[in-house]
């Protein structure tokens, strides 16, 4: 309790680590590394006070044996999650605040591990009546006598162990090739959207006619308590994750309130068959917010090439194979669909000697159908109406022909345009011979300078990872001509990059704990020992992940981060406990079995203690993944810890039962 309070104050201090989803996040997980320091303190302060030795003696001896295997534990702990804070990424940038909190909360676990843990121990605990003769060994209970026989058997079959573990890490590793994959979990969030792409070219007022229509049907549907409609654009961004549709006549977008988010799946079934049904012209998608980073559709196939004309055939081929695979939704492009124009041809020669050039007949037209801004109107605060009726807002002010003139294109030739040479308006057909109507991009996207074209796509149901699996292969084999690219973007390149801004830091973060590791241990093979088990941990997630039917995500990634740093800190803890045993002049097969017992209570209370506070994560959508990663990889990480890590140790320095006393082994 005095570490979380001490850390809600150190984020108060800092000022810009705030409470939201990522920081509880951090909580929980320090919430499952800080209790074992503090625990480790305790049981060997209540043992041997309670067998009645001095307790001054007592807290000092168990403070001097732990403090630095314990901070070592702990900045691996940290450093585990260093690659987080140093990410410079999107998604960097989204969970930044996770890596602080961290840093903050184990600091803060560690420094009160070794001052105010042995004071209220100190305080708390006295001597059992009868002293030391009260009970000769305190670990000769039912649970303790289990646990040595069960170590001793292992260390018996060292073997059968280690190959049973090996097997166990292979089919790990096959199995988590069946687990689905995941970037961020939808939100929780009372708010869904509903996007709407018209046919292209379509009126502003044909759009605001169709979100009109649509906004009545969805206001009626039960638990919805509020619609807002954006038509021709998105709106402004109003949280991290949204990201607003550019300015588009024919998009419309619906934001839908409600008054419980587990209604939100129902509805948003609902809303989509309506919307295919009755608007089948209209390419629609209703979807949850997402917490995480990412925009546009969650599937993604990006062209790129010389000629525009190359790159939509090379769209319409992805996006007939993304709608014949059935289950996709919302099928577009990013250049939208070809719009229909009217083009004058110009005369060079006569336009020339008018003083007329290509602008100026586009402005032309443009006043004369379109209109043209000619001023502002400043509306001033106490005459605003909308959501924030005291802003002050510029209205401009647009001069056009009337609707009548303007619905007639045959007057094109008839329209007047300003000649400089000749000093007054002369008809528009005596610089033009005439105007085609052509097929036009409303829209040309370029990416490094080059036209870029991305199809989109979004499931219609299940995950986004299952969908990209049916339709990597289909799309990856369209042909492409010499000079054009294709690549994946969406969730695919988001989860790609995020993972590589990860990666980068990695070499140096890994470094650094095995330093620590040889620091503490002086040992290269106990070095070794302690990362050759660190891979098994796959074990337990896999198998989580697998029975949960949860797909391994960000989220996920997180929880074997909290895994990986518990699985070695309690090594280091039972393996320091190892080499004190045999400093005090103990049998090295005796002091594993000693070792292992006297731990066994602190490494299982925090694997219980941990698991039980997950359990109400396990329905939350954005915990549930990490949650389940966390539960059963540390199930998994204590009997590695207090069975593997004993029979390895016994096999790497050929450890045997019977043996005479002798020093602890360095290198």
């Amino acid at each position: 309790f005095l570490t979380i309070m001490a850390t809600f104050l150190v984020m108060y201090m800092k000022g810009d680590l705030l409470m939201e989803r990522i920081s509880l996040g951090a909580l929980i997980i320090a919430l499952c590394m800080l209790t074992d320091n503090a625990i480790i303190v305790i049981e060997g302060i209540k043992v041997g006070i309670e067998a009645g030795q001095d307790k001054r003696k007592v807290v000092r001896e168990v403070v001097a044996q732990n403090q630095w295997s314990l901070f070592g534990a702990t900045a691996i702990g940290i450093i585990a999650f260093a690659a987080i804070g140093l990410s410079e990424d999107s998604t960097g940038e989204y969970t930044n605040s996770l890596f602080w909190v961290i840093l903050i909360s184990l600091s803060l676990s560690w420094v009160s591990s070794v001052t105010i843990t042995p004071l209220l121990s100190y305080l708390a605990f006295k001597p059992k009546a009868g002293g030391a003769s009260a009970q000769s060994d305190p670990y000769n209970s039912l649970p303790f006598r289990i646990y040595r026989q069960l170590l001793v058997l292992a260390l018996r079959h060292r073997w059968a162990v280690v190959a049973l573990v090996i097997v166990s890490f292979v089919l790990s590793l096959h199995g988590f090739t069946k687990v689905s994959q995941s970037f961020f979990p939808p939100a929780t969030r009372p708010q869904f959207m509903v996007d709407t792409f018209l046919p292209a070219g379509t009126h502003i007022r044909e759009s605001e006619a169709f979100a009109g229509t649509v906004q009545r049907y969805i206001q009626a549907r039960p638990g919805v308590t509020h619609v807002t409609s954006f038509i021709g654009g998105g709106g402004l961004r109003f949280m991290l994750v949204y990201s607003p549709e550019r300015e588009n006549r024919a998009f419309v977008q619906f934001l839908v309130d409600v008054d419980d988010w587990k209604k939100i799946d129902g509805l948003i079934a609902d809303i989509q068959t309506h919307l295919d049904e009755r608007h089948p012209n209209a390419n629609s998608i209703a979807k949850k917010f997402l917490l995480g980073p990412g925009q546009g559709g969650r599937i993604q196939a990006r062209f790129q090439g010389p000629d525009p004309a190359k790159l939509r055939e090379l769209g319409d081929q992805a996006m007939a194979i993304l709608k014949s695979d059935g289950g996709t939704v919302a099928v577009r492009s990013d250049w939208r669909q070809p719009e229909k124009v009217i083009r004058p041809e110009l005369l060079e020669s006569q336009a020339h000697r008018n003083g007329i050039t290509r602008v100026e007949v586009a402005q032309a037209l443009a006043g004369s159908f379109e209109g043209r801004v000619v001023g502002f109107f400043r509306e001033p605060g106490s005459a605003g109406t909308g959501v924030y009726p005291q802003e002050t807002r510029l209205l401009p002010i647009v001069a056009r022909p009337p609707l009548a003139e303007r619905r007639d294109v045959a007057a094109i030739p008839s329209l007047q345009i300003w000649s400089p040479a000749a000093g007054r308006m002369i008809p528009l057909n005596q610089v033009t011979s005439g105007a085609e109507v052509v097929w036009e991009d409303p829209v040309v996207m370029r990416r490094d300078r080059f036209p870029t074209l991305i199809v989109h796509a979004d499931p219609r149901s299940g995950l986004p990872s299952e969908l990209f699996n049916r339709v990597r292969s289909k799309l990856e084999q369209i042909p492409l001509p010499p000079g054009y690219s294709f690549a994946w973007g969406g969730e695919y390149e988001d989860s790609g990059l995020a993972r590589a801004a990860l990666a980068r830091p990695l070499p140096y973060v890994l470094a650094l704990m095995v330093f620590i590791v040889v620091c503490l241990f002086n040992s290269i093979r106990t070095t070794l020992l302690i990362w050759l088990i660190m891979p098994m941990m796959i074990i337990g997630v896999t198998a989580g992940l697998l029975l949960t039917r949860q797909p391994f995500g960000f989220m996920a990634l997180l929880g074997v981060l909290a895994v990986g740093g518990e699985l070695i800190k309690t090594q280091i803890v039972v393996l320091s406990k190892v080499a004190t045993e045999r400093e005090m002049g103990k049998t090295a097969y005796q002091a594993i079995l000693d070792a292992g017992v006297t731990k066994m209570r602190p490494v299982s209370m925090v694997v219980l203690t941990t698991v039980l506070g997950m359990i109400p994560l396990l329905v939350d959508p954005f915990f549930g993944a990490m949650a389940v990663c966390i539960m059963f990889g540390l199930t998994v990480a204590a009997i590695l810890s207090l069975i593997v890590t004993p029979v390895l140790y016994a096999t790497f320095y050929r450890i045997h039962e019977g043996e005479t006393p002798g020093p602890a082994p360095n290198g």
